[in-house]
């Protein structure tokens, strides 16, 4: 059964998709391919997409952001779809507006997978 996260994300890229085709745009969903560190490829657009359950508006870009080429960050756009838990809304966030607002922190990731192997199990269905 698929995460929350995951249908989030796939309910967000598919009203992008829909969304670009209704502004005479073809996208493609480039997620996944070799060298592509955006989600879609539409007309002259690298469009990251974001889909959040809320209305709450912050989130993670990755680190290949810093290792865009001037011509690929003059084509690059954030998409977040916001609000999908009630009435999606779309808000585009263009180039010029993100590499001027972005702010770099650190963070340490646990890898997939190593969580289960980690800690110990504890049953704390007895505690409510």
């Amino acid at each position: 059964m698929p995460s929350n996260n995951t249908i989030t994300e796939k309910r967000a890229l598919d009203l992008v998709i829909k969304y670009e085709r209704k502004q005479g745009r073809k996208p493609v969903d480039v997620r996944g391919k070799k060298g592509k560190h955006w989600d879609i490829e539409s007309g002259n657009r690298l469009i990251e997409v974001k889909g959040i359950g809320g209305q709450r508006l912050d989130f993670w870009l990755t680190e290949y952001l810093s290792k865009f080429s001037k011509e690929e960050s003059s084509r690059y756009y954030v998409y977040v779809v916001y609000n999908l838990d009630r009435k999606p809304c779309l808000k585009i966030i263009a180039p010029n507006e993100i590499f001027g607002n972005v702010e770099k922190v650190l963070m340490y990731w646990i890898r997939p997978g190593m969580v289960k192997k980690l800690g110990r199990d504890t049953d704390v269905c007895d505690l409510q």
